[in-house]
């Protein structure tokens, strides 16, 4: 939420559009979710592995 907020200032202009700001700030926040999900996918694989050996 504090990182969708950041984007939001970043992007707001008073010549921008409400349409065009969410616009920016969702393929912001989607880009940001492309790069930590491989990384959380791992760790979830690998607590599921040591879960697995016990």
């Amino acid at each position: 939420m504090t990182r969708q907020f950041h984007n939001l200032r970043r992007h707001l202009r008073a010549d921008s559009m409400p349409d065009q700001s969410h616009e920016a700030v969702t393929a912001d926040i989607r880009r940001a979710a492309e790069l930590i999900e491989p990384g959380l996918d791992s760790f979830i694989d690998e607590r599921a592995g040591t879960a697995s050996a016990q």
